[in-house]
């Protein structure tokens, strides 16, 4: 798997959790691309540290991927919590 592939796996798990939280995407978005910037300029690691990162990216993408789509399927409402003493609706 290459850098560029574990990046995106990330950012798509980003949005994939954003869609179920009902938050807005751009800032998350924004952030896996800061952390793409930041992966991109790791010119100094060594082969063997890259391929660790790349398998935590993995890791962590495939583990948010999973809870966000759990979370969908079974009906879990990550939404914002009511506001304390008002009524649902």
């Amino acid at each position: 798997m290459t850098r560029s592939t574990s990046w995106s796996c990330l950012a798509l798990s980003l949005a994939l959790i954003s869609y179920v939280m009902h938050r807005d995407i751009s800032a998350n978005i924004f952030l896996a691309t800061f952390f793409i910037i930041q992966g991109l300029q790791g010119g100094q690691l060594s082969a063997d540290n890259r391929d660790r990162i790349s398998f935590m990216l993995l890791i962590l993408s495939a583990g948010i991927a999973v809870f966000a789509t759990w979370c969908l399927l079974n009906g879990i409402d990550l939404g914002k919590p009511q506001a304390f003493g008002s009524r649902p609706k």
